[in-house]
C-alpha cells in the first residue's frame, strides 16, 4: 500500500508533537491543551486505514487485483 505512505508519514509526525506536548506538559510548561478534535480526527483516520488494510489483505489473499478504477 504506497499510496499510504504518505499518510502513515504524517501520523507518525503526528505523534511525535502528541509526544513533545506531553513532555512539555510534564515540565509544566503548558498546562492545558484541548485535543479532542485531533483524538477525532484521528480515530477516524485510523478506522478508514483498518478498513482499507483490512480490504487489500482480502484482495491478496484471494489472488484478485485491483485495476486502476478501484474494480476487482
Amino acid at each position: 500500500m504506497n499510496e499510504l505512505k504518505p499518510v502513515l508519514a504524517e501520523l507518525k509526525a503526528i505523534g511525535r508533537n502528541l509526544n513533545q506536548l506531553t513532555v512539555l506538559s510534564h515540565q509544566g510548561k503548558i498546562t492545558s491543551v484541548n485535543l479532542t478534535e485531533a483524538v477525532d480526527t484521528l480515530q477516524k483516520i485510523y478506522s478508514a486505514i483498518n478498513v482499507l488494510y483490512d480490504i487489500c489483505d482480502g484482495v491478496i489473499a484471494s489472488g484478485s487485483e485491483v485495476s486502476d478504477d478501484g474494480d476487482l
